[in-house]
């Protein structure tokens, strides 16, 4: 109809190339545009708006790139300090199980109480739980590597000290430091023998959050699952072997330990802190706080830049950031 601004018939025909009356193969989209060019007069500009994409050297750098973020690898050099953070934390175990195997002949030897005997065990966790938190705010500001030096060391000579302080507990006691309760019964003295425990138990508290944060510093996220069970597995065996080991340990040291032919617990507790202090040589040389190269080094022959690409879509989600490889941390 002329009242919709329609082309004659023949004008369409004719520039379609169909015949009489047919629209040939003219699709309704270029139909629309013949209208508004004709009777309208809008002129169709002929610069059009496209998305190029951003310039960059090639499509194999790309994939590259993201080939290297993606394979996140554990550095081989991280490989024997995750051996030293699983036989610390098998040492940590085993000292702190050692002394529920060791207060039968402790508490035999010395006549101590029930009540003595539970006042001796729970020590270790009076000092793990005052230590715990300092030392996790401590372990962000103070290097994972000097702080678990300092509590293997300090643990260690713990251990060491514990029939030292016991027997120095039970020499007190013969010199009248021991209280009569209103029972009349003389109640030991046992404030050095606990006090060294509970250092020992403090300076255990540095094993969870160093190596936590040893973890973060040198694993790739996909891999920290998978590593930190394999350390924690430590605690479990060491555990076990406490319970296992222990008794076989002070049969071998009865006699040997200056404990006068008595059960040699004072040689287990001897045993174990001075494999703590040998555990800190290797440390001492191998351990880093960091990884000497990050994902970003690895390879030297990428020139990587972060860059928009376009991925030829007419849409605002087609700009797409090609990140570089990040480091571990």
């Amino acid at each position: 109809p002329s009242s919709l601004g329609l082309p004659k018939q023949s004008t369409i025909n004719n520039t379609s190339g169909g015949g009489p009356g047919q629209l040939g193969k003219r699709s309704s989209s270029q139909l629309s545009s013949k209208i508004l060019d004709e009777d309208i007069g809008v002129v169709a500009s002929s610069e059009q708006t496209s998305y190029e994409p951003t310039k960059i050297d090639s499509i194999d750098s790309i994939s590259t790139i993201q080939s290297t973020t993606s394979n996140n690898q554990i550095p081989p050099e991280f490989i024997p300090i995750l051996i030293l953070c699983w036989c610390v934390t098998l040492l940590s175990a085993l000292d702190r199980v050692a002394m529920s195997i060791a207060i039968l002949p402790i508490s035999t030897e010395f006549q101590y109480t029930e009540t003595i005997k539970g006042s001796i065990s729970s020590a270790v966790s009076y000092g793990y739980g005052a230590a715990i938190l300092p030392i996790g705010l401590a372990v962000s500001v103070v290097s994972s590597r000097n702080l678990m030096i300092v509590g293997v060391l300090l643990w260690s000579a713990a251990t060491i000290g514990t029939p030292l302080m016991a027997e120095f507990s039970e020499n007190l006691n013969n010199n009248g430091f021991g209280v009569v309760d209103e029972d009349y019964v003389t109640q030991k003295f046992i404030l050095p023998l606990v006090a060294i425990r509970a250092i020992m138990g403090a300076a255990e508290a540095v094993v969870l959050p160093t190596m936590q944060r040893i973890l973060a510093t040198w694993v790739p996220a996909e891999k920290k699952a998978t590593v930190l069970a394999i350390v924690l597995s430590g605690f479990q065996f060491g555990t076990v072997s406490a319970y296992l080991v222990s008794p076989w340990v002070m049969d071998i040291m009865t006699g040997l330990d200056g404990g006068g032919g008595v059960n040699g617990w004072r040689g287990m507790f001897y045993i174990y802190g001075f494999a703590g202090l040998l555990w800190l040589v290797p440390w001492w040389f191998i351990a880093k706080d960091s990884p000497s190269t990050t994902f970003a080094d690895a390879d030297k022959s990428i020139d990587c830049e972060e860059t928009l690409v376009n991925n030829m879509t007419d849409d605002d989600a087609s700009l797409v950031l090609n990140e570089c490889p990040v480091p571990y941390d």
